[in-house]
């Protein structure tokens, strides 16, 4: 019962993160970017993060063009970041892409 309880207070949480924390999976070049709305839901989702006691580590990776350049040659590369917990753009480059390709 009480695991049943946890779950369900586990999806509510997630739906609220999602609906306050507003972050838009896209990929560029095969390669996932997590767009968000502002440095504060950044933090908001990075304190979440720290806060899970269900995982140990998460890896957050800052892509900037030159990622995206080195994961089209590197899989292994390229598969880091796409598993990656959060991949925030870093650079205006990464933002013009999201609109020109």
């Amino acid at each position: 019962m009480s695991n049943n309880k946890n779950t369900k207070k586990r999806n509510e949480e997630e739906n609220n993160f999602k609906t306050i924390h507003k972050m838009h999976e896209e990929h560029i070049l095969c390669v996932k970017i997590n767009f968000i709305n502002s440095i504060d839901d950044a933090l908001y989702i990075i304190e979440s993060f720290l806060k899970d006691k269900d995982t140990s580590n998460h890896l957050i990776c800052t892509t900037n063009a030159e990622f995206i350049v080195d994961a089209q040659k590197d899989k292994e590369f390229k598969d880091i970041i796409n598993n990656s917990s959060l991949s925030l753009p870093d650079g205006i480059g990464i933002l013009f892409a999201r609109y020109y390709l």
